[in-house]
C-alpha cells in the first residue's frame, strides 16, 4: 500500500521566497516613496492655484486693486479674521487653513503664538484704522484671546504658506529721498508709515517688472527657534486644538518674507533700514545663475521660503502662474545673489554657498518694480 503525502515546502525554499519578495519590496519602495513625493507636489502646486485665482478676483474687484488686505500678521496688518490675505481667501470660500502644503513640518503660522495674536493698541504697527480691532468672535468667548483665537484657526484662519515681501508692502516709502524705516513694516508704532502696503494691479501696470515674475506665495519655512531652548516664534507656545494638531511644541511657520536686504563681511544677512537712499535701489543688473554675487547689492530676503519638494520651492507668481524653483545646493533656501563664503552657515545664513539660482527675469530679486532695472543709453 503506498501512502500519497503531499509534499510542502522545503526551509529552503521558503527562505529564498522571502528573499526574492524583500528583494521586490526593495527595488519598488524607493519608486513608491517618490510617487508620494510627486503627489505631494502636485497638492501643493493645486493648493497655490487656488490662492492665486482668489488673489487675482481680489485684484480685478478692489477699487485700487490690490491683490490682498495685507499679511497674515494681527501685530503688522490687523486681525487676521478680517484682515489679510487669508481673510480675503476665506471670503471667496477658500479657506487656506484646510489646504496647507502637505510636505511641510509645520502645521500653522507662527502669527498663532498669543505675543502675536494679543496686542494694545500702543503695540500695535497695523495701519491706524484697524488697531483697535479684535477678533470678531471674541464676544463669544468673554474677551478670552486664546479662545477666540482657537476658534478662528479651527475655522481655517490658518497657513503654512508665506506671502513675498512684495505682495504685503510693494515698495518702501521714501523721505527726503531715503527710507522711512524698517521695511517689514507697514506702518511703525507711532503710524507713521513705511511701506506702501499691499501689492496692486496698477502698480505693475507702470512698472517695468513683468507680473510672471513676481512672486507672492510660496511654501513656508519654520519660524526662529533657539536651539539651546527650542523655543521661539517657530514653535507653538500654546495649545489650540489637538484635533488638527495644534499644540504646545508644534512646529510652525514664518508669515512673509523679510524683504530687502544686503550680505555683509560677517556672512550676515540684513536687512535695509531707515535712510537708504532711492538712488541704492535704482538701475541694477541682479545676478543670474552662473554670475558671481556682488557684496553688498540689496535684493530681496527670500529665506521664508523652503524646499521642501525633492530639493524645489513651489511659487505662485502676480499672473496666477504657478511654477518651481530648484534649490541648486540643497541648502533649502533659494540664493538670489548674496554673498557668503565657505564659512556660512545654516544656522547663521541659511544659505551654504553664493550660488545664485534665480533668474531674475524668472524671479524678480530687486526692491522697486519700476526704474530698478538698468537702463540702456542710447547714442543721441
Amino acid at each position: 500500500m503506498t501512502c500519497n503525502r503531499k509534499r510542502g515546502f522545503t526551509l529552503v525554499e521558503l527562505l529564498v521566497v522571502i528573499m526574492i519578495i524583500g528583494v521586490l519590496i526593495g527595488i519598488a519602495f524607493p519608486a513608491f516613496v517618490a510617487v508620494r513625493k510627486a503627489a505631494r507636489q502636485t497638492q501643493c502646486k493645486a493648493n497655490l492655484r487656488q490662492f492665486a485665482i482668489c488673489l487675482l478676483n481680489k485684484s480685478a474687484n478692489s477699487p485700487d486693486g490690490s491683490y490682498c488686505t495685507g499679511a497674515f500678521d494681527f501685530v503688522r496688518d490687523g486681525a487676521f479674521d478680517q484682515y489679510g490675505w487669508v481673510s480675503d481667501c476665506i471670503a471667496q470660500d477658500v479657506v487656506p487653513g484646510q489646504i496647507l502644503c502637505p510636505s511641510s513640518v509645520c502645521l500653522g503660522s507662527e502669527k498663532l503664538n498669543l505675543d502675536s495674536s494679543n496686542t494694545s493698541p500702543g503695540e500695535s504697527k497695523a495701519p491706524p484704522a484697524r488697531r483697535n480691532v479684535g477678533f470678531r468672535n471674541a464676544g463669544d468667548f468673554g474677551g478670552d484671546v486664546i479662545a477666540a483665537l482657537a476658534a478662528n484657526v479651527v475655522d481655517g484662519y490658518n497657513t503654512n504658506y508665506a506671502s513675498s515681501w512684495h505682495m504685503v508692502r510693494s515698495e518702501p516709502i521714501f523721505i527726503n529721498n531715503g527710507t522711512a524705516g524698517g521695511l517689514k513694516d507697514w506702518y511703525d508704532s507711532n503710524g507713521n508709515q513705511r511701506c506702501l502696503g499691499p501689492l496692486t494691479l496698477r502698480q505693475l501696470d507702470a512698472g517695468d517688472v513683468p507680473a510672471p515674475s513676481v512672486p507672492l506665495l510660496g511654501c513656508a519655512t519654520q519660524g526662529d527657534v533657539d536651539q539651546s531652548s527650542g523655543t521661539g516664534d517657530g514653535v507653538l507656545g500654546l495649545n489650540i486644538s489637538a484635533a488638527i494638531g495644534l499644540v504646545v511644541g508644534t512646529p510652525v511657520a514664518e508669515s512673509f518674507n523679510d524683504g530687502p536686504s544686503f550680505s555683509n563681511d560677517s556672512d550676515a544677512v540684513l536687512g535695509v533700514g531707515g535712510g537708504v537712499p532711492r538712488q541704492s535701489f535704482l538701475n541694477q543688473r541682479y545676478p543670474a545663475v552662473g554670475d558671481l554675487p556682488v557684496s553688498g547689492q540689496v535684493l530681496q530676503d527670500t529665506r521664508d521660503w523652503f524646499a521642501y519638494h525633492n530639493g524645489n520651492v513651489n511659487l505662485v507668481f502676480a499672473d496666477g502662474s504657478v511654477r518651481t524653483v530648484e534649490d541648486v545646493n540643497k541648502d533649502g533656501y533659494i540664493n538670489p545673489g548674496f554673498a557668503v563664503d565657505g564659512s556660512a552657515t545654516a544656522v547663521r545664513t541659511g544659505y551654504l554657498s553664493s550660488e545664485v539660482e534665480a533668474n531674475p527675469w524668472e524671479v524678480y530679486p530687486g526692491v522697486l518694480l519700476k526704474g530698478s532695472f538698468a537702463t540702456k543709453r542710447f547714442e543721441q
